[in-house]
């Protein structure tokens, strides 16, 4: 049988992301739907649902833009990786190739 405890750090880290993502007006799963397209290599992104009614909720997530200033945000707070580029900011690969 599997552990269902959730460790305390994560519980953190998704209160910290919960409380974020209420602050721009999103919910946490809207957030983390557009976390997915994040970088810029990322064209599509695929989920799937055991529910019919899923299918709806998911669609619903689709169409909300999520502010850069919550991902710098999540930054500082250091809930996000500082190294994953933001739109509109170089990654460290291509700025180590540019160096190259």
């Amino acid at each position: 049988m599997y552990d269902s405890s959730v460790p305390e750090d994560v519980k953190k880290k998704v209160a910290k992301w919960t409380e974020l993502a209420k602050k721009h007006g999103l919910t946490l799963p809207q957030v983390a739907l557009n976390f997915a397209f994040l970088p810029e290599i990322v064209d599509f992104v695929a989920f799937g649902t055991s529910r019919a009614k899923a299918v709806d909720e998911n669609l619903e997530l689709c169409g909300n833009t999520v502010p850069l200033a919550l991902w710098a945000e999540a930054k500082e707070a250091g809930i996000m990786d500082s190294r994953l580029p933001l739109p509109g900011e170089e990654g460290p690969a291509a700025k180590k190739a540019r160096a190259s």
